[in-house]
C-alpha cells in the first residue's frame, strides 16, 4: 500500500467524520468507529509505523519534530488503534503538526477545534480549514 492510497483513504475516512458531524442533532450518526473502521486504520497504521522503522522510531521521530509522525500519532489516539482512544492526546499531537505547516494534521485539527463549544471555536476551526485547503487538502478545499 503507498502513502497516496494511504493518505487517499484517510482522506475519505475523514470526509465521513465530518459529514456525520454536521447531520442534524437528533438524526442517527454512521458509527466511523465502528470494528470495520478500526481494522482499516489498523491496517494503515501498521503500513506507516513499519515504513518508518517501528513504533519507537515514530514517537522519536514526533518528538523531534517531525510534522508527520505527529499527524500520525495524532491519528492513533483519534482512532484508539495502537493506544487507546484519547481526544486530547489527538488533538495534541495534530496540533503540532499543524504547527510545521502540515496540510492533513491542519485538516484534523480544524475537526477537533470544530467540536468545542462557543462561536469562537467555530471560526478559529474555519480559518484553520482554510489554511489546511490552502496547503492542498482536499477534504478541506471540499468543506469550504
Amino acid at each position: 500500500m503507498t502513502i497516496r492510497t494511504v493518505k487517499k483513504s484517510l482522506l475519505i475516512a475523514s470526509l465521513c467524520f465530518a459529514l456525520s458531524s454536521n447531520l442534524a442533532a437528533g438524526e442517527n450518526k454512521p458509527d466511523i468507529y465502528s470494528a470495520d473502521h478500526a481494522q482499516t486504520s489498523l491496517s494503515k497504521i501498521n503500513g506507516f509505523i513499519d515504513r518508518s522503522g517501528g513504533l519507537d522510531r515514530v514517537i522519536e521521530d514526533a518528538e523531534s519534530g517531525d510534522a508527520n509522525a505527529n499527524y500520525w500519532l495524532g491519528v492513533m489516539y483519534r482512532d484508539g488503534v495502537v493506544f487507546e482512544k484519547d481526544t486530547n492526546a489527538a488533538k495534541s499531537f495534530f496540533e503540532r503538526s499543524a504547527q510545521s505547516g502540515h496540510a492533513d494534521g491542519l485538516f484534523e485539527l480544524s475537526q477537533e477545534v470544530s467540536r468545542e463549544a462557543g462561536h469562537s471555536a467555530k471560526q478559529d476551526s474555519l480559518t484553520i480549514l482554510a489554511k489546511s485547503a490552502s496547503l492542498g487538502n482536499a477534504e478541506a478545499q471540499y468543506q469550504l
